[in-house]
């Protein structure tokens, strides 16, 4: 009743005024109002009018809501994975990248819209190869690519990465936009290498062992 009464004091003032408000409904719901009150005189004779519009924006609101949870629902899953959707305007050069792909690239979010050489100069210079032949031909041709390539970080920290990238294409068959996912697959890899080594040095010891015992 408080922010009604000062909104009105507002309209007074003002001639116009805009706020929304909580109200109770039929069945004692909430109910979201979006509210325009509007001062309208008469004439000097006779006292001013309110004239009030009320959209109901209940709908909306839970609209809203529900797109902030499903927003932090994936921006959970994107951390506990570590993956990251990007978006890349082929014309403009720029690039949109989620939360998750700044931390593994080790920069800040603070900037939101980068441009492909950023990308670029993140990339391992034996792996850039790579990453134009992918690009130059997903543009050629439209088909989507995956690829794995190391990336060295803003902090000198080499990590590896496994992109996947698609075109998006407008309603002449142009294609205007790149999009797609950055995982951060680097302990992975480092398990893999770690392996690897292991079966190398298990196969160089029995070598060993076998030419030390000699024929049988």
């Amino acid at each position: 009743r408080q922010k009604l009464k000062n909104i009105l004091k507002e309209a007074e003032t003002h001639k116009l005024a805009e706020t929304n408000l909580q109200m109770i409904g039929r069945f004692q719901q909430p109910v979201f109002m979006e509210v325009i009150i509007k001062l309208v005189e008469l004439g000097s004779d006779e006292a001013p009018l309110f004239m009030l519009e009320g959209r109901d924006v209940t709908k909306r609101r839970q609209v809203l809501k529900q797109l902030e949870a499903s927003q932090q629902s994936l921006t959970q899953a994107q951390r506990i994975a570590h993956i990251g959707n990007w978006q890349w305007d082929v014309k403009s050069s720029m690039s949109v990248w989620s939360d998750e792909v700044y931390k593994i690239f080790g920069i800040s979010p603070l900037a939101k819209t980068r441009f492909y050489d950023d990308f670029i100069s993140f990339v391992h210079p034996d792996d850039k190869y790579k990453v134009r032949e992918n690009v130059a031909a997903i543009l050629k041709t439209g088909k989507a690519y995956s690829m794995t390539l190391r990336i060295c970080t803003a902090e000198n920290e080499t990590k590896y990465i496994r992109e996947i990238g698609e075109a998006v294409r407008s309603e002449t068959g142009e294609i205007i936009r790149l999009q797609g996912t950055i995982q951060d697959i680097t302990a992975h890899c480092l398990r893999e290498q770690e392996l690897a080594l292991s079966r190398a040095k298990a196969e160089e010891a029995s070598l060993v062992l076998a030419q030390e015992r000699g024929p049988c």
